[in-house]
């Protein structure tokens, strides 16, 4: 007797494709972890913060492990590259760090936790001109650096009377600074990675430069507080998670998990993890219905804070403080 039995498809996975080396691998750890916490099924692709590595892990995530949903690409220069591919591959994106302007209403199969960096840009931009007449920037030659280094420029009510870039594979900051310091700006605002921030704080004491230094979300970092005392030389700009339950939760189940605390980045891939389980638990694979679910995603309550998706696929909602480092800790100005 011959038995034929009815094929059963398996049901969507969700794939995260994060940092694990490279420039912001500190970061990218946490992005792992903050996801796997919410679903300790992903299947996990290291980008090394490189647009062909990105690419690369699509075609796997699609092509060998069939996901319907990624969390992520974390680098907006990734995310920006990796767009019409997962159109292509019928694909849904979530990210939960690319801030990037140009990805606001880029894809309808491109959606974001967090708000665009315009957000940012501008709330750093007030808080400076109210305390700085010469103001001087140095960003990173990529995407990410280069977009929001515009949006603050933009906002910001005067021009910058120095503006310098350093290559994200830089070990020298040097000719840039010195530029800088022959403008004699009161302010300087540093638009870099994680890793960049060593190398330009030792050039700024070994110049002699005395302007406030200040920085953005990527301060926040393990990695700055290795600095020891020139971290205290930082202002930055954060966003905030508003004290609440679903916080309060995470981040015990993080300390648990992990032994030790979580970032913010960390929030925002649970919460994306989360919203992404939802959706497939909703929709399976059927990427026309997940695209809806988010779009009707309002007021959720996550770790990360309330998250709502507008017509562009961006947050409606970011609260942002101004930080900086005293006694090796993180702590609001």
């Amino acid at each position: 007797m011959v038995v034929l039995l009815a094929a059963c498809s398996e049901p969507a996975q969700i794939g995260v494709i994060a940092p694990l080396t490279g420039p912001i691998a500190v970061v990218g750890e946490h992005v792992r972890d903050g996801a796997m916490l919410a679903s300790p099924e992903v299947i996990v692709e290291d980008s090394a913060c490189k647009p062909k590595e990105a690419l690369n892990a699509i075609q796997k995530l699609a092509e060998v492990d069939g996901v319907k949903i990624i969390i992520g690409p974390f680098c907006s220069g990734n995310a920006i590259a990796a767009v019409p591919l997962a159109e292509e591959k019928d694909i849904v994106l979530i990210s939960p760090g690319a801030l990037a302007p140009q990805l606001s209403g880029m894809s309808e199969w491109f959606f974001r936790v967090t708000p665009s960096d315009v957000v940012q840009a501008q709330y750093l931009s007030e808080v400076i001109a109210k305390e700085h007449e010469d103001i001087a920037v140095l960003y990173l030659e990529n995407e990410w650096g280069v977009a929001i280094k515009d949006a603050f420029a933009q906002a910001l009510p005067k021009e910058v009377v120095a503006s310098e870039s350093i290559a994200p594979e830089a070990i020298e900051a040097r000719t840039q600074l010195l530029h800088i310091k022959e403008a004699n700006p009161t302010a300087i605002v540093i638009f870099v990675y994680p890793n960049h921030y060593a190398l330009i704080s030792k050039q700024v004491e070994e110049l002699g430069i005395k302007a406030q230094l200040y920085a953005t979300h990527t301060f926040e970092t393990p990695t700055s507080l290795e600095m020891g005392s020139l971290a205290e030389r930082y202002i930055y700009t954060m966003q905030q998670a508003p004290q609440s339950e679903e916080l309060a939760k995470f981040e015990a189940a993080y300390q648990g998990a992990y032994q030790r605390d979580a970032v913010y980045w960390a929030a925002l891939a649970y919460d994306a993890t989360v919203i992404a389980t939802q959706a497939l638990d909703a929709c399976d694979k059927d990427t026309s219905c997940i695209r809806q679910y988010l779009h009707n995603v309002q007021e959720y309550k996550g770790a990360s804070g309330i998250k709502s998706f507008d017509e562009n696929g961006d947050q409606k909602y970011a609260s942002y403080a101004l930080k900086t480092v005293r006694n090796n800790t993180f702590v609001a100005v």
